[in-house]
């Protein structure tokens, strides 16, 4: 067969001929190098010339127990992935004589991969075996039979229950296996031993005998029952007491604590003179009846005796214990009889007096020894206190406000030489703007006519209240063809009530947010406000903190109205019964029924925070996509807006593919940008409307029209 290659002439030499045969001649070489080309024989049989195997040599490749054509032949590493042998298996590793054993078994597991025939071994950690190295002890890899010089790698049929094998120079004994290999090499025809029994480990064994050998310390001075320990683990009885040290030079009075611990019977002692700083007197320890304190030496609060160590080289050590106890202190200590009201106690060589005790330990003396009353005793002052007394004797006269700087900066400085910020800073930080709560209320005033005393329809303010510092800020709205400009009214600062002096001795009273609600008629800088509304943060913010607002205190309000209404309760309800039954009213129906009740009893603001407590949610009718066209285009006509061929362009800016659809994200940038006069919840809705599919796609062309 000849074939003839069409961009060339047909003459000879080219035509190629595919029935050449043997192509492959050389020779297979048995001289080769190691590492660092150190010359070797290899002792592998080699095929022949061409690679073509002699009738001598053996085949490495085991023949299949299934026939070749009733298979689909695939790659080891496609047909095995993720397959592995795993294998149960023993080491013995000799280590320097134990008794009559100079050995050590360790426990191993073999991983062998069927997709590349390679071999991992982890050894299990054994608790007796500590300081010895565990965990993967040879990495994933081929290993090479132990013959010098060999070629051949270990293979599946070479792992089998009862085989020993060598890898590195460490024997291995085969002794168990999983299911799945069982069933992979009983499929190969390969018969797979029983389990054989794991040897025994001299050194596990030894070391268990020395752990079942160990000898429990004695329980010397040790009464109490499990049911006592956990009756009296957590009760303490607690006196109060106090030593008189002005005998001695700038000696004082210090206030104690006296902590008897009833499971141990040991006493705690603390000195609470200062509040903000506790003192360690006695740690917990049992304290004895001895009046004249001496150190003790080491050793002599112990609770036992000890006589003697014992124990071997890799034992633990055992301790002796003198069980008569012959050494031990029998200075008899404090117990709780004999702590009481005015009982006296020598600790450290003081003479400390209790005065007085909590109610548990009141409770206790009653129950369990029948003292009905323990009355506390009088005690001596200490040095505060006595400081104290002679402040409130003194009475200071402070200055009248002398005009330089703030009232707060001017009283200061009659206490205190070293001026100090006498900003409060702990109101400061809880009422300071926190992420997005302001900590600010607004209010909505009109100003009054000083002359009509009636509202001005012309001209509204927004208050602004700041919790931080109690100052306050008026803003005056602009209203159009007003004369008015609108603006800062008045800066933020702190205001004086009407008929308030600064040059005077008291500290001038401040508006303050108990003034401010609505209804309320307040005086700010010789202007008249009334106070006709607030936004929806200030009242619920109010409501949240009834206890500083009463007009917003939903438990003061009702109390109000039971008290007023109760009496013509009947009439009142009557006039509202329809069918027997009451129906949901407007606000409006509502305020007027209360006030035609109530009277001048009741604010607009008290009004207020009822209905908002007992409102009903009104379910809101959807937007239809006509209406939101009709108002849509209300509000480009307005603005007069028509750039939609600009529009357009933005729109395939953000189409690379020209098939007509933007993402949602998309279409409101391309909206926002062209600076579309429409508010920002309006083009949402917008676009939520017109969306198609999961994603909410937006066809461009389509949202062009609905606004043009």
């Amino acid at each position: 067969l000849k074939m003839r290659l069409p961009k060339r002439p047909f003459l000879p030499g080219n035509t190629i001929n595919l029935n050449t045969g043997q192509t492959r001649f050389h020779k297979s070489h048995q001289l080769d190098f190691v590492v660092k080309g150190v010359p070797y024989i290899t002792e592998k049989c080699l095929p022949g010339i061409g690679g073509i195997p002699l009738q001598s040599s053996r085949s490495d490749i085991k023949p299949s127990v299934y026939a070749l054509g009733e298979v689909v032949k695939l790659p080891p590493w496609l047909v095995f992935d993720k397959h592995s042998k795993y294998l149960y298996q023993i080491v013995r590793t000799f280590s320097k004589p134990w008794k009559e054993n100079n050995y050590i078994v360790h426990q191993c597991k073999i991983y062998f991969f069927l997709e590349d025939g390679t071999i991992k071994v982890v050894e299990q950690r054994n608790p007796f075996h500590d300081g010895l190295s565990s965990g993967c002890i040879i990495h994933r890899q081929r290993i090479r039979y132990p013959a010098e010089g060999s070629e051949d790698f270990y293979d599946i049929l070479d792992l089998n229950i009862g085989n020993d094998v060598e890898f590195f120079g460490k024997l291995f004994r085969l002794i168990d296996c999983d299911e799945f290999t069982r069933k992979f090499l009983n499929r190969l025809g390969i018969f797979v031993p029983d389990k054989l029994p794991l040897p025994e480990d001299p050194l596990s064994k030894n070391m268990k005998e020395i752990q079942t050998k160990k000898i429990k310390p004695l329980r010397i001075n040790k009464k109490l029952t499990l049911d006592e320990f956990l009756c009296d683990a957590n009760r303490k009885l607690t006196f109060h007491a106090y030593w008189d040290d002005r005998d001695n030079e700038n000696g004082a009075v210090h206030l104690l604590l006296v902590i008897y611990y009833i499971v141990d019977e040991t006493i705690e002692i603390k000195d609470v003179t200062d509040k903000n700083k506790v003192v360690n007197v006695l740690k917990r320890e049992k304290l004895k009846k001895d009046v004249q304190y001496r150190y003790e030496g080491p050793g002599s609060t112990e609770p036992f005796t000890v006589l003697n160590a014992l124990g071997k080289e890799n034992e633990p050590l055992r301790y002796l214990i003198d069980p008569l106890d012959m050494g031990s202190d029998h200075t008899p200590i404090y117990t709780e009889k004999d702590l009481r009201i005015g009982a006296v106690l020598s600790a450290l060589g003081r003479k400390l007096v209790m005065y007085d005790c909590d109610e548990f330990t009141r409770e206790y003396y009653k129950a369990k020894y029948g003292i009905e009353r323990q009355e506390p005793i009088d005690r001596p002052e200490t040095r505060e206190e006595e400081l104290a007394k002679l402040e409130k004797k003194i009475e200071f006269t402070i200055p009248p406000y002398n005009g330089f700087g703030t009232y707060e900066d001017s009283l200061m400085n009659c206490f205190k030489i070293h001026q100090t910020l006498v900003k409060p800073y702990k109101k400061f930080l809880e009422k300071s703007r926190q992420g997005y709560d302001c900590n600010i209320l607004r209010f909505i005033l009109r100003m009054i006519k000083k002359k009509t005393f009636e509202r001005s329809t012309e001209r509204t303010f927004i208050l602004s209240y700041y919790l931080s510092d109690d100052s306050i800020s008026v803003y005056e709205m602009e209203q159009i063809n007003s004369g008015k400009n609108g603006g800062m009214f008045i800066s933020r600062r702190q205001i004086l009530k009407p008929g308030e002096k600064l040059v005077t001795t008291r500290p001038p009273e401040i508006y303050t947010f108990n003034d401010l609600y609505i209804e309320n008629i307040i005086c700010l800088e010789e202007f008249d406000f009334a106070i006709i509304a607030s936004d929806e943060y200030t009242l619920r913010y109010m409501e949240i903190h009834p206890n500083e607002f009463p007009k917003s205190n939903i438990q003061i309000i009702l109390k109000k109205v039971k008290e007023t209404i109760t009496p013509v309760f009947k009439s009142f309800v009557t006039q509202f019964l329809n069918d027997d039954r009451i129906p949901p009213a407007n606000y409006m129906k509502f305020r007027e029924a209360i006030k035609e009740v109530m009277k001048e009893k009741i604010t607009e603001h008290e009004i207020i925070t009822l209905a908002r407590f007992y409102a009903l949610e009104v379910p809101q009718e959807p937007i239809t996509l006509e209406s939101l066209r009709c108002h849509t285009h209300d509000e480009l006509r307005k603005k007069m807006y028509s750039d939609f061929g600009r529009l357009r362009e933005c729109f395939l800016h953000y189409d690379p593919k020209k098939d007509g659809f933007v993402s949602k994200e998309d279409a409101y940038k391309v909206l926002r940008g062209c600076r579309l006069p429409l508010e920002v919840d309006h083009t949402r809705v917008i676009l939520e409307k017109l969306g198609k599919g999961e994603h909410c796609q937006i066809v461009y062309d389509e949202l062009i029209s609905f606004l043009n």
